[in-house]
């Protein structure tokens, strides 16, 4: 059976605390027991970051083995993360893979104004 695991990875953990890191195991086959899909499985390791983590130490991310960042932006209609330029700045100087993202409230307001926020208040930031 084939899918996506999530895997535990201590030794990949950087410092300083609060760092997110977000693992992901990509398997692929049919008929696999789940010990040989982990054992045969593809890991893509990067993180995802939002106002919640403080003080993020990207060289050490990279060295740590993460190859990507997504990078919250915004959320709803009214918050705008006041780090995401420098986040995402951070996440191109290590040399990560980045990208943006909008967390939606869709009880709050029209997907089509929560798209025009984020790319009036991050959204040009990724082109």
């Amino acid at each position: 059976m084939s899918g996506a695991v999530a895997a535990d990875r201590p030794g990949l953990r950087s410092e300083p605390p609060g760092t997110a890191e977000l693992l992901c195991a990509l398997s692929y086959g049919s008929g696999l027991a789940a010990a040989d899909q982990m054992e045969h499985a593809a890991a893509i390791v990067g993180l995802d970051v939002s106002g919640h983590q403080q003080g993020i130490t990207w060289s050490t991310v990279a060295s740590n083995g993460a190859q990507f960042a997504y990078i919250k932006a915004t959320e709803g209609t009214t918050v705008v993360n006041g780090s995401f330029a420098s986040e995402y700045d951070g996440a191109y100087q290590a040399g990560l893979i980045r990208g943006a993202y909008h967390f939606a409230l869709p009880s709050t307001s029209s997907g089509a104004a929560q798209a025009s926020y984020f790319v009036a208040n991050g959204g040009p930031l990724v082109w």
